[in-house]
C-alpha cells in the first residue's frame, strides 16, 4: 500500500534540504535507491530501514502517547467514519484542523489589534503598508490586490487608520486624480514592534522543527493555490460565489 504520510516527507525535505539524490542517501544508510524511493513514496517499509535511512539523516524517531489506554476520544474527528463510511477522513481531518487554526490565529490578531483601538481588518492593511518598500506609500486600488475585499472596504480601512494617525493621505504630484495614502512613523513603529514581540500563537508555529515547519509551508501554499483555483471554477448553481469582504 502506498499513501502519503509526516514521516516519508520529512525524510524527503532533509534528503533535498542536504542536497542529496535518492542514491546518494542509499549509498549512506548502507540500503538501495528502491528503498529509498519506497520510504518516499509512503510504502509499508521494514521499522529497521526506516531507523536505518533517518540515522544517515541525522533523524531521530520516537513515539509518544495520544493519551490513556482506552480513553475516551472527545476529538471532533471522533465517530466521523462511523457516521460517514464513505467519506475521506483524512480530508476531513485537514478540513477541521486548518479552520482551527484559524480561528486560533484570528481571534489573537484581533485581541492584538484592539489594543491599539483597531479591528484585525485594519491591522493588515497597516502591516501591508509597512511591506510596502520605502516611502510606503500606495493608493486604495494597490493595496486591495493583497486582500480579498472590495475597494469600499479597503477604503474604510484606511480611514480608521487616519483617524488613528497609523497611515497619512499625500499630495503625489502628476497624479490628482488618485488619492495616495502613506504609512506614518507611529504606524511603522507599532507594526516593527509586534513583529519583534511575536504572540504565542506566532512562536508555536516558530518552533516547529525546521524540516516540518518547511514541509507545512509547501502544503499550505499548494493547498491555497488548489483552494482558490476551485473556487474561481465552481459552477454554484445559480447561487452566489464566496464574495470578497466588504
Amino acid at each position: 500500500m502506498s499513501y502519503q504520510n509526516p514521516i516519508s516527507e520529512l525524510i524527503k525535505a532533509r534528503r533535498t534540504e542536504l542536497g542529496w539524490s535518492q542514491r546518494d542517501l542509499a549509498g549512506k544508510s548502507g540500503l538501495k535507491q528502491p528503498h529509498i524511493a519506497r520510504i518516499e513514496s509512503g510504502a509499508d517499509i521494514r521499522l529497521s530501514t526506516l531507523l536505518q535511512t533517518a540515522d544517515a539523516l541525522g533523524l531521530e524517531l520516537g513515539l509518544q502517547t495520544k493519551g490513556p489506554v482506552g480513553a475516551t476520544d472527545e476529538h471532533p474527528m471522533a465517530g466521523m467514519q462511523e457516521t460517514w463510511p464513505e467519506s475521506d477522513r483524512d480530508s476531513f481531518a485537514v478540513f477541521v484542523h486548518v479552520q482551527r487554526v484559524a480561528e486560533l490565529f484570528g481571534a489573537a490578531t484581533e485581541r492584538l489589534a484592539a489594543v491599539h483601538g483597531m479591528t484585525s481588518g485594519e491591522l493588515s492593511v497597516l502591516g501591508a503598508f509597512r511591506r510596502l518598500p520605502e516611502p510606503h506609500i500606495a493608493t486604495p486600488t494597490e493595496l486591495r490586490r493583497y486582500f480579498w475585499l472590495t475597494l469600499p472596504g479597503v477604503v474604510r480601512r484606511i480611514a480608521k487608520l487616519v483617524d488613528l494617525g497609523f497611515v497619512a493621505p499625500v499630495d503625489m504630484d502628476g497624479d490628482r486624480r488618485r488619492r495616495h495614502y502613506r504609512l506614518t512613523d507611529r504606524g511603522c513603529d507599532l507594526i516593527d514592534g509586534m513583529v519583534r514581540q511575536p504572540t504565542p500563537e506566532f512562536l508555536a508555529v516558530a518552533s516547529l522543527p525546521p524540516i516540518q515547519r518547511g514541509a507545512l509551508r509547501r502544503a499550505l501554499e499548494g493547498l491555497v493555490d488548489d483552494l482558490e483555483a476551485v473556487v474561481a471554477g465552481v459552477d454554484y448553481g445559480g447561487a452566489p460565489k464566496p464574495a470578497a469582504s466588504a
